[in-house]
């Protein structure tokens, strides 16, 4: 947009007045009332040569939208209006898709005071993107260049283009129809034959109570709370920021205030719920000074995720094979699974082992059911170094012990029946490196501790066990490592468990490892958590890995992720 030139004020007018003074008025094509600027300026061809003539001229006021006055230049390219109010205007001269703009030009005594020609040139366009709270539809928006007739409808995406526009600066002036929208102005350049895009997003001044925007919920995996974050409401009467909370299957959103916040950071520390997953789904508005408050758009869902479920996936599985149903361990630095079952009058013990659970080495041993007539009931483990199996009846005949090192070869040996203890079938399995037993629900047991079978007293239950602790809760609640020796003897708290009394408790990468209703509990510093699969029934230790089987007949080898 070429801008007229206005220098030293009156003195130029002065002195094109003058200039004109004992000239008479030559109108091309005009009327008696039409005034045109023959001694100034004119307007011409692309070729800055030719003149345009007859080329539409339109006068609009400097920051105006409407046409005060038009008609056409004549055959020497001036232009020939209507007498033009004294004021400041700008002036667009058209002709067959060519266009030129004359910003502040200034009229006096009814004459435009154009000083210089000007050529015309291939029209542009001017486009852009407004922006208004997300809750408003921009198509309420129009868009005008100021000092033109020229305007545009916004889209409902926000996008607008202005058309027929030659090369200048123009001042954009954009207005909503929509309440609590003050009309906004951005200064723009267009070029000739291009198509100018704004630079930047046009933002609508908005004077209402403004939407929250930026909702975001991270779930802290040490609390299980939900940590809910905005961005600023851009308002200066801002009193605080009003919470909402549903939850993601809730059929209407809650209108019961859940909290208030002055920051834009906000805790929720009841969004955890034990050991369960919650999902939830947030809401923030605006509360003013004078009490009122402001609508709500868009929302953000957390899970909430307890600590004792947060690291359901801090380990990696590897399936390496099937499981025969039975009793895991290592024996001999190899994986082993112990199975029993009576064929006939027998007893038959299969044993598998393998390194790597792809080749099994299997063997067994068949144990009579029987002793005298009498039934023998039979304990399978292993611990030690070696598999066991133990012999009772209720003849007084003593205690069958065999064991093996692999399965292959066995060794037999007798007890005295004394050491057996009380407990019928209630009798469990204990096993380590270097010990092995077995445990009664009155404290009797059985323990083999350097080469040596012996009476003890131990806890009841017995969970686990390592060379040097028995796991256990005493009956109790909290979870304890007691001696080998001395069932009084306790050498650890563990605390309070968060769940049911666990089946299995196994040490682990120097912490805890706990199977409990069909599902791995990890023990680390933030207490005990969760892991997957479920549906997991026997546990063993592995060195720094895990073993286990689960109800769809696989073996599985479990490593932790720290």
């Amino acid at each position: 947009m070429k801008r007229g030139v206005w220098r030293n004020g009156l003195c130029v007018l002065v002195a094109l007045v003058l200039a004109s003074c004992g000239q008479p008025a030559r109108v091309a094509g005009g009327t008696s009332d039409e005034t045109h600027t023959e001694w100034a300026a004119r307007f011409l061809q692309p070729d800055g040569k030719s003149a345009a003539a007859n080329a539409v001229v339109q006068v609009v006021a400097h920051n105006g939208t409407t046409v005060v006055a038009s008609g056409r230049t004549d055959s020497l390219g001036h232009a020939v209006t209507a007498a033009i109010p004294d004021g400041l205007y700008t002036v667009t001269v058209s002709q067959n898709g060519q266009v030129v703009f004359v910003d502040s030009v200034p009229a006096s005594l009814g004459k435009l005071v154009l000083t210089s020609d000007d050529t015309l040139g291939p029209v542009g366009t001017l486009s852009g993107v407004v922006a208004m709270q997300p809750n408003h539809n921009p198509a309420t928006v129009t868009v005008n260049a100021l000092g033109t007739d020229i305007n545009a409808n916004v889209g409902s995406d926000g996008a607008f283009r202005l058309e027929g526009l030659g090369a200048g600066r123009f001042r954009l002036r954009f207005v909503s129809t929509l309440d609590h929208y003050t009309p906004t102005y951005v200064v723009a350049s267009a070029f000739n034959g291009a198509a100018a895009v704004l630079p930047d997003t046009v933002r609508m001044i908005y004077t209402g109570i403004p939407v929250v925007t930026g909702i975001a919920v991270k779930n802290d995996t040490l609390t299980g709370d939900q940590i809910l974050s905005w961005h600023p409401a851009a308002t200066k009467d801002l009193l605080d920021y009003i919470v909402y909370r549903d939850t993601v299957d809730a059929l209407s959103p809650s209108r019961k205030r859940y909290a208030t916040a002055s920051d834009t950071v906000w805790r929720d520390t009841a969004a955890s719920r034990g050991t369960r997953v919650a999902k939830w789904k947030y809401r923030v508005v605006v509360e003013t000074m004078t009490g009122d408050t402001g609508n709500w758009y868009g929302y953000a869902t957390g899970t909430s995720i307890p600590r004792a479920v947060s690291r359901l996936d801090a380990g990696t599985w590897s399936v390496v094979g099937r499981s025969s149903g039975g009793a895991l361990a290592e024996v001999g630095g190899v994986m082993t699974e112990m199975v029993s079952g009576t064929e006939g009058a027998n007893l038959v013990v299969g044993v598998r082992s393998s390194a790597d659970g792809l080749l099994w080495d299997s063997s067994g041993i068949s144990l009579p059911t029987k002793s005298t007539g009498q039934p023998l009931q039979w304990l399978v483990g292993a611990g030690a170094g070696k598999i066991w199996c133990l012999g009772h009846s209720s003849l007084g005949d003593g205690i069958d012990v065999r064991s093996s090192i692999d399965g292959r070869n066995w060794t037999t040996s007798t007890l005295a029946d004394s050491l057996w203890p009380a407990g019928g079938t209630s009798l469990s399995w204990i096993g380590s490196a270097s010990k092995a037993g077995l445990a009664g629900p009155d404290g009797s047991a059985l323990v083999l501790s350097g080469g040596v079978w012996a009476k003890a007293r131990l806890p009841s239950p017995v969970l686990g066990a390592n060379d040097s602790l028995l796991f256990t809760t005493g009956g109790g609640t909290h979870l304890l490592a007691v001696s080998w020796t001395n069932r009084s003897d306790i050498l650890q708290d563990f605390g309070v468990l968060p769940f049911a009394t666990p089946s299995q408790v196994e040490s682990f990468q120097g912490t805890l490892a706990a199977l409990v209703e069909g599902r791995l509990w990890i023990r680390d510093a933030a207490g005990w958590t969760l892991r997957r699969p479920a549906g997991l029934n026997r546990l063993a230790s592995l060195g720094d890995k895990l073993l286990a089987s689960d109800s769809t007949g696989q073996l599985r080898i479990y490593t932790e992720t720290r």
